[in-house]
């Protein structure tokens, strides 16, 4: 036994040590299975009285007397604010007593429930219970269970098909998935006894093909069923199948404590609020809704294979932090939930497992959530320290840092390259776009999905990144005009002056300030510096164009175009600014022809 593990720690060790779940436990021992579950994950506290300690540490078969006996009465009275007797003679053990108090109060007690047995009692009379619990069981098993082989548990539509409501196969037991097949009754019905006789008598004389000595019948019902122990009892006395159980509201509240990534998404089905958290499919619901048309997973996903495997291996690898790289925040999000939605028909855990944490106080609980074994998605809204991601990854979590700067030494890392055009192209058509609508978002995007869901998003969702607005849009107008130069050509420099009515070294400030940054207006390329998105930057920053820009575009144009000495500007300054020429004339008033009449007279 460790000194200075909680109480729950000290009974689940013991307990394990055995070789015994949870349920075979307290079945050998006449215990309460719930109570027990909640005692270890220290959601209870430890008993008051004696005798039921007594019970419990001779269930756990620690020797009468030993040092681990006194242990664990010790910890018991730790943990309920008693102090053992023999430690009252030396001041010195009393002060340690109160550190290990401190300690467990303050250290967090693990993930609590969002939904909880009342929560899923009082939505057991909605509309949506009956379609939507079907969903929520294959989440949970999906989240617990280990080596499955078959996840079947029809929702929404598809509730009313004959058959099983689950059949579930998975070649190593959980404490509520079973070793072996298992298939299941799912009931809101208010009496939940007469429904789950009529079902296990219907399903006793016609299993469907299933051999009932060696298929565990599991029963779920949202309603509280004080009674449902006897009923199981009764019903395994007949020896129909290899085992029957019932999981009721307390078992789903129980079970839900064990996957926070479900309670989460189930919190979001009843409208409980859930702050510092958002679930992966939240996200990807919302992302559905921002643009016109929804775009599917493969938006995000093309061209992004290796990524993909390469992302799939290293989750089912020992926990550890996983660096992705790419232009924003949430191109990386945005390709992790259409990563998991995408391998969901493949029943994989990632859907189930997956959380984005906002903020450091929603980090510091959900890490404690006990053998969750979660993927954990820090949003840059807080600084994710070196100990905050090998804490999570000693307690079972995998973190998945984006990046937006260069990669660190950590050897799980990966970078999203820009997908293929005609990739994008083909999954763009696939989201309803014509030929032509497709291809042409694709080259003004460029291949960021960030720029591409701005181009199509609803005009209420129009995301507005901050070099975008005010003076600092105002201080880009002039590089937008530019297009592209070089940052060695003086006579670049020399242009560039002119266009902004500045000194090049304020404009190199102001490249340099939204270089790095999300979502960047820029790219630089050794010497070249380019607009990562021409079309994009113009449609968020042209109002900001006034007429001393124009004065100043229309000098620079005259003199870059109309120079006879090519190597006086680079070839990419002067494509730059006859691009934006061509803009101008298309998009606005302004009179081009003029400084068009001009070149040519050059000429």
């Amino acid at each position: 036994m460790t000194s200075g593990e909680s109480f729950g720690a000290i009974f689940r060790l013991n307990r394990k040590s055995m070789g015994l779940s949870i349920r075979e436990f307290c079945r050998r021992n006449k215990l309460d299975a719930a109570k027990i579950s909640r005692l270890e994950r220290g959601l209870d506290s430890p008993p008051h009285d004696l005798e039921i300690l007594e019970t419990y540490a001779k269930a756990l078969k620690i020797d009468v007397n030993s040092a681990e006996w006194y242990e664990f009465f010790d910890r018991a009275a730790i943990e309920t604010g008693r102090i053992p007797a023999d430690l009252l003679k030396d001041s010195s053990k009393i002060r340690a007593l109160f550190n290990q108090i401190r300690r467990i109060r303050f250290r967090g007690l693990g993930h609590r429930n969002w939904v909880k047995a009342i929560d899923l009692e009082r939505w057991s009379d909605s509309m949506q219970a009956r379609s939507i619990l079907p969903e929520l069981v294959r989440r949970l098993v999906r989240a617990t269970g280990k080596g499955l082989q078959r996840v079947e548990s029809p929702s929404y539509e598809q509730t009313q098909r004959p058959g099983w409501d689950g059949i579930v196969r998975a070649i190593e037991n959980d404490e509520h998935v079973p070793l072996g097949t298992s298939v299941w009754e799912l009931s809101v019905n208010k009496d939940p006894k007469k429904k789950a006789n009529a079902d296990f008598a219907k399903r006793s004389k016609q299993s469907l093909g299933l051999d009932p000595n060696q298929t565990v019948f599991i029963y779920i019902t949202t309603r509280n069923w004080q009674n449902k122990d006897e009923w199981v009892r009764e019903k395994n006395s007949l020896a129909i199948w290899k085992d029957v159980r019932v999981y009721d509201s307390a078992t789903l509240e129980e079970w839900l404590e064990r996957s926070p990534a479900v309670d989460l998404w189930m919190a979001n089905q009843i409208g409980k609020r859930t702050d510092g958290l958002s679930s992966i499919e939240n996200y990807w619901e919302n992302l559905q809704e921002t643009t016109r048309p929804s775009l599917n997973p493969g938006v995000f996903l093309a061209s992004r294979d290796k990524q993909i495997n390469d992302l799939k291996a290293m989750l089912t690898e020992k926990p550890d932090s996983i660096e992705i790289f790419a232009r924003s925040e949430d191109e990386i999000i945005d390709f992790i939930a259409a990563f998991c939605i995408d391998q969901e028909q493949n029943n994989s855990r990632f859907l189930s497992k997956t959380l984005i944490v906002n903020d450091e106080s929603a980090w510091r609980g959900i890490i404690e959530a006990n053998d969750a074994e979660l993927i954990l998605i820090p949003r840059n809204s807080f600084s994710i320290s070196i100990e905050n991601k090998v804490e999570a990854n000693r307690k079972g979590h995998w973190v998945i840092v984006p990046s937006m700067r260069e990669l660190g030494l950590n050897e799980n890392k990966m970078i999203l390259q820009r997908p293929y055009y005609s990739d994008t192209e083909r999954a763009l058509i696939d989201c309803g776009l014509s030929e032509s609508e497709a291809r042409s978002k694709t080259l003004q995007s460029r291949g960021s999905t960030t720029v591409l869901k701005r181009l199509l998003a609803k005009e209420q969702y129009k995301h507005h990144p901050e070099w975008s607005e005010g003076r600092e849009a105002r201080d880009i107008v002039p590089l937008m005009l530019a297009g592209s130069w070089n940052s060695k050509s003086e006579g670049d420099k020399s242009a560039l002056e002119k266009l902004a009515d500045n000194p090049y070294s304020n404009v190199e400030e102001i490249t340099d300030r939204w270089r790095d940054v999300p979502d960047a207006p820029f790219v630089k390329n050794v010497r070249l510096w380019t607009l990562f998105s021409r079309e994009d930057s113009w449609e968020l920053i042209h109002t900001y164009i006034k007429n001393e820009h124009l004065e100043r575009f229309d000098q620079t144009a005259l003199e870059v175009l109309g120079c006879d000495s090519e190597s006086r500007y680079s070839f990419e300054l002067r494509y730059g600014i006859a691009e934006s020429l061509a803009l101008l004339g298309a998009r606005t008033n302004h009179a081009v022809d003029f400084i068009v009449m001009k070149l040519l007279d050059r000429q």
